[in-house]
């Protein structure tokens, strides 16, 4: 797991945090700076395209037509 992923997962699972302390945990990291830069501005398609994600997910659920 990447330390943007390990980040974004420690953040979220304390969302109470302030601006200034997400800029601070941000800015303390060890990340290259378009990854910081992406962060900081809040900007998940760059942070997608810089950790080389998808870009576009699909998901389909077919239901059991015995089911019915």
């Amino acid at each position: 797991m990447t330390n943007v992923i390990q980040i974004l997962e420690k953040m979220g699972s304390n969302p109470s945090r302030s601006a200034g302390d997400y800029a601070a945990t941000v800015s303390a990291l060890d990340l290259d700076g378009q990854q910081k830069r992406a962060l900081l501005q809040n900007d998940p398609a760059a942070l997608n395209e810089l950790l080389a994600g998808r870009k576009q997910v699909f998901c389909a659920i077919f239901a059991d037509e015995a089911d019915e």
